[in-house]
């Protein structure tokens, strides 16, 4: 499917890159008492209480008031927990947090880099095996797939395209490498743009699930939140 896909646009596939040489990632800091998996387990720890903290001056002082969901006084009326229990229970979901978090870092084992140019041509392939499924569907309706993608791939590298909005976000270094290849274009997109904004995005959808049902789940169970804090 491949060799047919590469053939349909009239340019040979690019090369496969060499053999990746792994090589440690340098750490984002220069701390010895702060490598990248602490910082992974403690940067929502510490994102969370900056946001709390700053939420709640802006509830000291009645700040943006007109902006809330619940009014001041909808909020009072509520049966409230005070803030030393929610304090604790907050404590509690972040030290499971954080050793769930530390299982996933010790299980990973440290983390390597040379391995990109590999995987983004692996993405180039799978780019142009879609793009052969596609020219070859568009046959079979009656449209000239191939006079459509030869326009299409000429206007993506003759006008930059893509090449240009990969500059544009700053990523002008992934446009250098694509050798002219547009497929190898949207292979760099994908990989280096989209596909690590999916992760992201996943990473933040299960960190919310997990805090969303431990919050509901504390306040339905009467042996939780009847339970006092140590202090």
């Amino acid at each position: 499917m491949v060799t047919n896909a590469s053939s349909v646009y009239g340019s040979p596939l690019l090369p496969p890159p060499a053999d990746p040489v792994l090589t440690p990632l340098p750490p984002l800091l220069s701390h010895p008492m702060l490598p990248d998996y602490i910082l992974t387990i403690i940067g929502p720890i510490i994102a969370y209480w900056a946001l709390s903290i700053m939420f709640e001056i802006f509830d000291y002082f009645d700040w943006f008031a007109q902006y809330r969901i619940h009014t001041p006084v909808e909020v009072m009326m509520r049966n409230r927990v005070g803030k030393k229990e929610v304090a604790w229970w907050v404590f509690i979901q972040q030290v499971l947090q954080m050793g769930f978090a530390y299982v996933l870092s010790y299980l990973e084992g440290e983390e390597m880099t040379g391995f990109e140019q590999q995987e983004q041509y692996e993405m180039y392939l799978r780019v142009v095996g879609v793009e052969g499924l596609l020219v070859n569907g568009l046959m079979l309706l009656g449209i000239n797939g191939v006079g459509l993608e030869q326009k299409i791939g000429t206007g993506v590298v003759s006008l930059g395209g893509l090449v240009k909005g990969l500059k544009v976000v700053g990523l002008g270094g992934i446009a250098a490498g694509t050798s002219g290849d547009w497929r190898m274009v949207v292979a760099s997109v994908l990989y280096w743009g989209i596909a690590p904004a999916m992760r992201l995005w996943t990473a933040l959808f299960i960190l919310d699930t997990w805090q969303y049902f431990l919050h509901r789940l504390m306040h339905t169970v009467p042996a939780l939140y009847r339970i006092n804090p140590p202090l």
